[in-house]
């Protein structure tokens, strides 16, 4: 016995050993450990095997599959040995921790299954995790979970004195095959299957009613009697929800993740058991229903390595249910991605809930995961009664053929509807010729490529939407359906030729009368929430209300359609832009680029890369990732949708404007300034063509190609073109809009490159004195005006009232806008320069490092704004003679910057320039040498010598 003991404590050891090499590496170690002992290396080779396919405690089911053939032999019992009250038969398998048998109980003579946790090991987590799926187990009694009989521990006949404890629990033996092979060979249909998981469901809605998760849900853990009956096994990773074991010894240590990866939530994978509740088992049974259905898994996790799975699992979309076969499409498709939805909330609060609506689609009744809406409804009564309503149609159309003859006569009537028709086309070509940013809603219309109505501020049609209004308000709308369509086009048009007001107010019309007509939830109200939460974020108003709308949006159209519909992207495109334009712009930047990195993938994969949609998408994010500061990616990815409009609508198409003037601004901004006046000027002629020569937004591009011409050289021609652009843009949207001020911007730079310092300086503080009045000294256009006039007056020798000017900034800015936002960092940035250049760099150097801090944290290492904000603490480093420390800021700002912006910006050139100061103070010649050749040339090429190179200090 002792022999046998000492033995095992080998097997033991060299288990240990190996499981700490790598799977290739295992071979080879155990050549040389159990040279000679082929025995020893099959017992641990069989032990390795176990353990990696162990999924948890007892990975083996206490079952005997149909026709499989046990594994003779086990560690310490044989047959005929007993346990407790029970004679061993036979091993049926083992798991990475435990041994199960085919055993008999005498009274009540019954053939029960018994796992043992293997000797020797059965202390700590194993032994907890033991004990807790004993206890749990016994908690459950249901026709479809595996009873568990008696929980004991016996003495171990390996052990050298023969007495130590092992536990073991007995419980009923389960003959029959895992979940979907059953399925298959009994050649089960689809509804078959679905009524089989629905009576799974049923018992694990039991078990979560008793209090215990199960955590390991997966076919081989669901087998299925020859006489269809389904019993769910191994309970043996389980938790309970009740509070009391929570709070024990039993409980899951913190961060072990227990389960099978593929069928593990997103929660799940996150190792944090206070994560987890039934919504996890909910996701787990999205998967086994998936897999019963579709014979594969939601996603394709071949070959993958195992950190490589668990992001797919975690990041990624499955491949909807429809797409692996198409008889999926509707009630099923749309039950299993809400069980699988990432986000738990959104998925069924129930096994209960799912069961529901499985039962709903077997009884063709609507099912909740999408909105049931009238013709919803209708659509399922009819499946449930296709002879009856046949005929009602049928007698229904008669009538109304008959009513239609009789008070109006059917030309009439044809007539009228193709009037109705022939309008809401008019207006949708007409909405789409009208505004570059509305261009997105032509696209969600499908009016890409259509032929436009006259284009600009074009009098004639702001007079017939005006009659129109008056119609509509005296009651010549029709059908509140039809009114509610006009007046959503009207407030599309109204928004395209710049009267917001009048937009706004018939655009709110609209989502009332969609809201009375169709209710809240509906997708016609959706698209109307859409259009009004979008003209508000493009007149910079009620951005909370704009918020709440779009997203609500976004959240119908998944319910209804799903992730993948075009709809929903369509929406979701219109909630990432929107949030671009929202006030504060820099608070929501990185929140908008993120959902249309999002969109446009799904849109690539699911349209392809010349799809309008999809080309809408690239538009809209490359003018996000050039406020990001992420210009080279904007560029590229601009290019590609200049690119694609081109080709698929032609060159004059309105789009190709507004994404050639995306691009321009990502060229200037990168300091390749001829090419980047040339692309503006492109922009601005077609702008003129399309929109109009009033149009406000052709003032905005025109301001940019003033800019350009500006920094070109050529100040005298870039100021009329400015100055116009900033008094037309103040006329029609108002002094207090983010297009008007930042025309005043522009502006009052201008006149700072002219040298005339004096007008520059008295703009600025005209503009600060008329912002102050107009929207209050804490808005964030005077924030910024004060911020603005404070780094200019710095440089002509005003750095006392510089300084009093950005403290009042950074106060109001951390006071309206938090310490987060990036306008807030950009005021405690000028107020560490001009504190710097005061002489007081000690109070610098900590501003500095605040806001290099919090913008490494909200924005990333990689953005611009932080690669600015590092810039200048390296040159506050230097003054404090922090040489290796300022080298590190630096290079790293430096790095940045060329990666984000090119190497001519005027930021990536002042990080130079601060170098070579670096090197000149820190008595390095080479190295400044270096960083000079690069100020006078920042193209130079990466084959030449590094400047950063030859050591440190």
């Amino acid at each position: 016995m002792a022999a046998e003991a000492g033995r095992w404590s080998r097997v033991k050891d060299l288990l240990a050993d190996a499981l700490e090499r790598a799977a290739p590496d295992r071979a080879r170690f155990l050549d040389g450990a159990c040279a000679g002992d082929a025995g020893l290396r099959a017992e641990v080779e069989r032990l390795l095997a176990a353990h990696d396919g162990a999924g948890g405690f007892l990975e083996t089911p206490a079952a005997i599959p149909a026709g499989a053939v046990p594994e003779p032999g086990s560690p310490g019992f044989v047959g005929g040995a007993r346990i407790g009250r029970y004679r061993i038969r036979r091993q049926i398998g083992a798991g990475g921790m435990g041994v199960v048998y085919e055993g008999e109980q005498e009274e009540p003579h019954r053939t029960v299954a018994l796992k043992v946790l293997r000797p020797g090991i059965a202390s700590g987590p194993a032994l907890r995790r033991f004990r807790r799926e004993a206890e749990l187990l016994g908690r459950l009694r249901h026709p479809a979970i595996a009873a568990i009989y008696e929980a004991g521990t016996h003495g171990d006949p390996s052990a050298p004195d023969g007495d130590e404890a092992v536990p073991f629990f007995a419980m009923e033996l389960v003959e029959g095959r895992p979940l979907v092979e059953h399925a298959d060979a009994k050649g089960l249909g689809t509804r078959e299957r679905v009524g089989l998981f629905v009576r799974i469901c049923d018992a694990v809605e039991y078990a979560h009613r008793a209090g215990v998760l199960h955590r390991d849900l997966k076919p081989g853990n669901i087998l299925v009697e020859e006489s269809g009956q389904p019993k769910i096994l191994d309970f043996g990773v389980a938790r309970s929800t009740d509070s009391d074991l929570r709070a024990t010894t039993l409980r899951t240590e913190v961060g072990e993740i227990v389960g099978t990866l593929p069928y593990m939530s997103p929660e799940q994978l996150a190792g944090d058991p206070d994560l987890l509740d039934e919504r996890s088992d909910v996701y787990a049974l999205g998967v086994v229903l998936y897999e019963l259905l579709a014979g594969r898994l939601p996603h394709d996790l071949a070959n993958r390595s195992l950190p490589e799975v668990a992001r797919i699992l975690g990041e990624e979309d499955p491949t909807p249910l429809s797409a692996v076969n198409r008889r999926f499409r509707g009630d099923l498709d749309t039950i299993v991605g809400k069980a699988l939805e990432k986000e738990k909330h959104r998925r069924y609060a129930s096994a209960a809930d799912l069961a529901g609506d499985l039962a709903h689609y077997l009884e063709d009744r609507p099912i909740t995961a999408r909105p049931a809406s009238a013709i919803y409804r209708l659509r399922k009564f009819a499946d449930r009664n296709r002879m009856l309503v046949a005929g009602v149609c049928a007698v229904f159309l008669a009538l109304v053929l008959g009513l239609a003859g009789t008070v109006r006569g059917m030309r009439r009537a044809e007539e009228e509807a193709r009037r109705a028709r022939e309008v809401a086309e008019f207006f949708r070509r007409m909405i789409t010729a009208s505004d570059p940013a509305l261009m997105v809603w032509g696209t969600a219309d499908g009016a890409w490529g259509s032929p436009r109505a006259p284009r600009g501020r074009d009098t004639k049609i702001a007079d017939v939407l005006d009659e129109t209004v008056r119609g509509l308000d005296e009651g010549s709308g029709g059908s509140p359906e039809v009114e509610g369509t006009l007046r959503l086009a009207l407030g599309q048009a109204y928004a395209g030729l710049g009267r917001w007001k009048d937009a706004e107010a018939q655009l709110r019309s609209g989502v009332a009368i969609r809201r009375r007509v169709f209710g809240e939830s509906h997708v016609e109200t959706a698209r109307a929430m859409t259009r009004l939460g979008f003209a508000l974020d493009l007149q910079d108003r009620n951005s909370g209300e704009a918020e709440d709308l779009l997203r609500r949006a976004v959240e119908i159209h998944r319910r209804a359609s799903g992730r993948d519909d075009r709809e929903t992207l369509r929406a979701s495109l219109l909630q990432g832009w929107g949030m671009k334009l929202r006030s504060p712009p820099n608070k929501n930047l990185k929140r908008a680029e993120a959902i249309l990195r999002e969109t446009l993938e799904s849109q690539r994969r699911l349209f392809g890369a010349q799809d309008s949609d999809t080309l809408s998408t690239m538009t809209c994010l490359t003018n996000v990732l050039v406020a990001r500061g992420f210009l080279r990616e904007a560029e590229s990815l601009g290019r590609e949708a200049v690119e694609g409009i081109r080709t698929r609508f032609g060159r004059d198409h309105p789009m190709v404007a507004v994404a050639t003037f995306f691009v321009a601004q990502s060229v200037q901004r990168q300091g390749r300034i001829p090419e980047a006046e040339v692309l503006h000027r492109e922009a601005f002629e077609g702008y003129r063509r399309n929109f109009g020569e009033d149009h406000p937004y052709t003032h905005v591009v025109g301001e940019f190609l003033a800019e350009t011409t500006a920094a070109a050289g050529r100040l005298d021609e870039a100021e009329p073109l400015l100055r116009r652009s900033f008094e037309e843009l103040r006329r029609q949207l108002g002094r207090a809009h983010p297009e008007t001020e930042g025309a005043a911007s522009k502006l009052r730079r201008l006149l700072w490159l002219r040298g005339e310092t004096g007008e520059a300086v008295r703009l600025s503080r005209e503009d600060l004195g008329e912002l102050r009045s107009s929207v209050g000294n804490q808005h964030r256009w005077t924030l910024d005006a004060m911020n603005e006039l404070a780094w200019r007056i710095k440089d002509i020798g005003k750095c006392e009232e510089a300084e009093a000017l950005a403290r009042e900034a950074t106060a109001g800015c951390r006071n309206t806008l938090g310490e987060e936002d990036r306008q807030t960092l950009n005021t405690i940035d000028t107020l560490g320069v001009v504190l710097r250049m005061e002489g007081k760099v000690e109070e610098a150097e900590s501003l500095l490092r605040c806001a290099v801090a919090t913008s490494r944290r909200t924005s990333g290492e990689g953005d611009a704004g932080t690669a600015a904000f590092r810039c200048h603490l390296g040159e506050c480093l230097a003054d404090l003679r922090c040489f290796d420390e300022a080298e590190a800021e630096l290079l790293a700002a430096h790095a940045a910057l060329v990666a984000a912006q090119g190497p001519r910006h005027e930021t990536t050139r002042a990080a130079i320039v601060a170098l070579v100061r670096l090197y000149d103070e820190w008595e390095k010649p080479d190295k400044a040498a270096g960083w000079r050749a690069r100020r006078e040339n920042p193209d130079l090429p990466a084959s030449r010598p590094d400047p950063t190179s030859g050591g440190g200090r």
